[in-house]
């Protein structure tokens, strides 16, 4: 009889650790979101994972507005949304059925929020310092600085 109890006990604990481990093992394996910044004309963001885009945006420097100073003479450049697109209402899609996001074109089943009114985005230009935000699943996908340097794409995690 004791020794049937500390079976049932064992099984009873066992079961639900091997159920967390299994899970926690499986999830692992569950591919990340990815995003690859290539240049062209315009240029075009690689995107890829199973989760699903809900916005995008870029922003950069507000040429616009002069830079502020901030601490002992260092200025800060003040920086505003150049493109963002938002995904339409129970259009959700993940990231491997979108493709490249190309910048300035509008993804199906995505409304574009700035510029207002789907004026073109205003250009991407050598030597600014730019961020790229993605949001998935409502929550926060990507957020990658990068900059255009001589043609060529100068990305923090990028290749």
């Amino acid at each position: 009889m004791r020794a049937n109890n500390l079976l049932r006990k064992s099984v009873s604990l066992g079961l639900p650790s091997f159920v967390f481990v299994a899970a926690m093992s499986l999830s692992g394996c569950a591919r990340d979101t990815k995003l690859v910044i290539k240049m062209g004309t315009p240029l075009r963001f690689a995107v890829s994972g199973p989760r699903t885009l809900n916005h995008f945006e870029v922003t950069g420097p507000d040429l616009e507005r002069e830079p502020h100073p901030q601490g002992d003479g260092d200025r800060l450049m003040v920086s505003k949304v150049y493109w963002e697109v938002v995904a339409s209402p129970g259009a959700g899609r993940s990231l491997d059925e979108i493709g490249p996001i190309v910048y300035g074109k509008v993804p199906n089943g995505f409304v574009q929020v700035q510029p207002v009114g789907g004026a073109a985005p205003p250009p991407l230009l050598d030597r600014n310092l730019y961020n790229v935000t993605l949001t998935v699943n409502n929550d926060l996908g990507i957020n990658r600085f990068f900059a255009i340097r001589d043609g060529r794409i100068v990305a923090e995690g990028q290749r």
